[in-house]
């Protein structure tokens, strides 16, 4: 399931989520974007507001379903 398309739309959803500002994103590869950390905080005025979190994405098209503008992950 590696294509054009998808790979087009990948690069497309890292780079936005890169440049949003809210999280910090890390490629793994340099070469590919099939392998990224997210780096966030917990939510504010919570228990876990002092909280940080590392997501880590591996080849994560398999996994990705687009449903209009939410992203779903599952586990592969």
């Amino acid at each position: 399931n590696n294509t054009a398309a998808n790979i087009k739309r990948r690069e497309k959803d890292v780079m936005k989520l890169m440049m949003s500002g809210k999280y910090e994103v890390q490629l793994l590869n340099e070469e590919s974007t099939q392998e990224f950390e997210v780096l966030f905080n917990g939510p504010k005025d919570s228990p876990y507001e002092e909280v940080s979190y590392a997501l880590t994405l591996h080849k994560f098209e398999c996994c990705l379903k687009y449903q209009k503008t939410n992203l779903t992950y599952c586990y592969c």
